[in-house]
């Protein structure tokens, strides 16, 4: 238990001894916020998760109120269960006019530090921020990737016409420039940072919790037959097809391993599958060496391979303690298979690089450690030094997305509608290794 010294926002004066009370993220993602409520918890610090659905991959959400539990209910009449048109309006005009406004209020008296994720607060509009600053509250906007990164950074690109990618473009920037004139810290992942307009705490400093219910690893052993283990939440952003390729042209080559994929499963039955496979394959287009299945697969001490394009851009912002563990297999795209075989061919490098992938994620992003990170931040202590200047950034590669593909897109997204259109106007040194990497003359 943890003795804290919290400030009063609205007097400025200093409760002793008293203990913030967090509220977490009204929409969940992977699991993050219901993992980092244990945290929290652990160091005996009040907090609730005010997630108004529930989940279609099972994780849990605990109604902590009356007016959460209804606010719930009201969720799912709007978007889970068939009305008629009318109702359903009616259903919308409650909520947004007198449902919203009272969850908020009823938030506001029970909670001191709101930390909210992908941009997602009470109100669609984000109009509740400036309220919660007017009460002395602290708020921190954590962003996980897509809800940042501009679309046509990421597979987004190839799933909307020309004229929605540009609206969906400029609602998003408009979005974020609005989240961050009341934020007290944003955090990012650089490689989905270059739309910000303000110094931003480096996601990887602060990582993702997670924790199983099985704590050896001895019980995690493989089959006798090595199972490799891919599990996409998106195939075509996580390039399945091609890993389906290279999984059949492995067969061929006559190497004896069981292949299992798992789509729209629950996320106890991935974390089974995960306890008896030799190595997972995350994806293939990634921004990040270790995202949230990368993450799951560490902590039961199996290796990932991770495909992606700027990974050697990436590593001047790792933390020391990331960037010197030696955690994990990551290729590009182009030499999946050759990653694939280095494994099969080595149980004891397997069984290597998942112990060191294990050792990194349980001593540095287990969910207590993660919560005092958070919480000395909206203290304004220690991670206030990991921040970067979002205007240095030159990874241009996004996520989800083939790199041809990408350049074609985006090409044809600038010929439309100009290079104004990208809404990198502050970001000029981007903006040109953008344009040079299309064979373009930006203007």
């Amino acid at each position: 238990m943890v003795q804290l010294i919290y400030p009063n926002k609205e007097t400025g004066s200093l409760k002793k001894g008293v203990q913030p009370r967090v509220l977490l993220s009204l929409c969940e993602t992977a699991g993050f916020y219901a993992s980092l409520r244990q945290g929290f918890k652990s160091i005996g610090v009040p907090t609730e998760v005010a997630t108004r659905f529930i989940h279609p991959f099972a994780y849990p959400v605990k109604p902590f109120s009356f007016m959460h539990r209804l606010a719930i209910w009201v969720f799912k009449l709007r978007y889970e269960i068939n009305l008629t048109p009318l109702f359903k309006k009616l259903i919308v005009i409650l909520d947004k006019k007198y449902l919203r406004p009272l969850f908020l209020n009823h938030c506001i008296k029970r909670f001191d530090v709101f930390i909210f994720g992908s941009g997602v607060s009470f109100f669609e509009d984000n109009s509740d921020l400036p309220l919660l600053k007017e009460k002395g509250k602290t708020i921190i906007c954590i962003f996980h990737g897509s809800d940042a990164r501009p679309p046509y950074l990421d597979v987004r690109a190839l799933r909307l016409t020309l004229e929605a990618l540009k609206a969906t473009t400029l609602a998003q920037k408009k979005k974020l420039k609005y989240i961050e004139q009341y934020a007290d810290y944003i955090v990012n992942a650089p490689a989905s940072s270059v739309w910000h307009e303000r110094p931003v705490v480096n996601w990887f400093s602060i990582g993702i919790p997670f924790v199983s219910s099985c704590e050896d690893l001895s019980e995690f052993k493989e089959t006798s037959i090595p199972m490799i283990l891919h599990c996409p939440s998106d195939p075509q952003a996580k390039g399945s097809e091609h890993v389906r390729t290279v999984i059949l042209r492995l067969k061929k080559k006559g190497y004896e391993f069981n292949y299992l994929e798992l789509i729209d499963k629950s996320h106890a039955e991935v974390l089974s599958s995960i306890r008896s496979c030799a190595f997972v394959i995350d994806q293939l287009y990634s921004d990040t060496p270790l995202a949230g299945f990368a993450t799951e697969a560490a902590w039961h001490g199996k290796p990932a391979i991770v495909g992606g394009y700027e990974f050697h851009k990436l590593t001047a912002y790792l933390p020391n303690d990331l960037r010197s563990a030696s955690y994990q297999i990551v290729f590009t795209p182009e030499t999946l298979e050759d990653g694939i075989e280095n494994l099969l061919n080595d149980s004891k490098l397997r069984s290597e690089i998942g112990q060191k992938a294990s050792d990194f994620v349980r001593s540095h992003w287990n969910p207590e450690a993660i919560a005092k990170k958070l919480l000395d931040l909206s203290q304004g202590n220690g991670l206030e030094k990991e921040q970067f200047d979002p205007v240095n950034l030159d990874m241009i590669n996004g996520w989800g997305i083939d790199s041809q593909k990408r350049r074609l897109v985006i090409k044809a997204y600038v010929q439309a509608f100009g290079v104004d259109a990208l809404c990198l106007h502050d970001k000029p040194q981007y903006l040109e290794s953008l344009i040079k990497d299309l064979e373009l003359q930006g203007e």
